[in-house]
């Protein structure tokens, strides 16, 4: 059974947020602050047509933490677009460029709002020359973003993630599943990848989008490193790793949640988990439902209800409805 469990069935988050997983104090803690509640509550916000609480929120979090641009949240995108609503076009444009410059996003859904005339014509007379060389600066900054480096990084995660996947290839046939072999064959490939991928953390650093990029065609990396590390559940090691990266805003709070209950539920430990990621998850389906909640917050992740909410939200935009 895994380690992490026997810290007892929800003393892992307590111990970590204080002494286990240390932290070099000079860095923001992105858990501890407060970070991603506040992001939660401006995204839901904003969702519902509330852009003045998102609004607000967002510049808690500013105060926090510096801003991230996590999926799906995009918060900086969020902020820029917030900002230009409300006429502070300096620090909007401030945001664009950090976009640009720190995960290679150029402007596009932030300049959305610009369709409003009225607002188009305030920037424009404060910054004339936005369209002509402003806008194409920041581009041209998101271009640069990508590096030799950054686009050989890419590459190396994307050859671990397509071995990660390769080896399942038709893993759901019953022929697969009793073929010994196979397995066999799954647990190497899993052990080689898991040493890959710690090789790559001390290359580069935890793989996040602030170092291989924001761009559409590298949105398989997100998913497949998720999937990735969840075939590795059992790596105690990969386990504080994704942690402190949660901590450090380099990995979602989500992560490192349905790690852990994915050892649980693949350990065969009465079936239930302790954070309640899968979203079909009945009560009687989690340890001490009473207090889900508090353990979720205490790893940055938004409370049951507000994921629910948020998740509502998120798939009627997307529908246009």
């Amino acid at each position: 059974m895994r380690r992490s469990i026997f810290f007892s069935f929800w003393g892992l988050y307590i111990i970590s947020l204080n002494s286990l997983y240390a932290q070099d104090t000079c860095k923001c803690d992105y858990i501890i602050s407060g970070y991603y509640q506040l992001v939660y509550e401006a995204e839901i916000a904003h969702f519902e047509g509330n852009d003045s609480l998102a609004y607000k929120k967002l510049q808690e979090a500013e105060q926090t933490c510096p801003l991230l641009n996590q999926l799906p949240s995009q918060e900086m995108e969020l902020y820029s677009i917030l900002l230009l609503k409300n006429k502070d076009f300096d620090k909007a444009i401030y945001y664009m460029e950090k976009l640009a410059t720190e995960y290679g996003g150029a402007p596009g859904y932030s300049l959305s709002v610009l369709n409003d005339s009225v607002l188009r014509s305030d920037l424009f007379l404060q910054y004339p020359t936005f369209n002509d060389s402003i806008l194409p600066a920041i581009r041209q900054k998101a271009n640069d973003f990508y590096t030799p480096e950054r686009k050989q990084l890419a590459l190396e995660l994307t050859d671990i993630l397509r071995s990660d996947q390769g080896v399942r290839e038709g893993w759901e046939t019953k022929s697969k599943l009793a073929d010994a072999a196979w397995i066999a064959k799954l647990k190497e490939t899993d052990s080689l990848n898991a040493k890959r991928f710690f090789e790559i953390v001390e290359k580069y650093g935890f793989p996040c989008r602030k170092l291989y990029g924001y761009s559409y065609q590298n949105m398989r990396i997100d998913t497949g490193i998720r999937a990735l590390l969840m075939h590795n559940y059992d790596n105690f090691n990969l386990e504080r790793m994704i942690l402190q990266a949660v901590r450090d805003g380099e990995c979602a709070p989500d992560v490192f949640g349905s790690f852990i209950d994915k050892g649980i539920l693949e350990g065969n430990w009465k079936k239930k988990s302790l954070y309640g990621t899968w979203s079909n998850s009945q009560d009687d389906e989690i340890i001490d439902v009473l207090h889900l909640d508090e353990r979720r917050i205490a790893i940055g992740m938004p409370t049951r209800a507000m994921e629910k909410r948020r998740t509502e939200l998120i798939e009627k935009s997307r529908s246009g409805e």
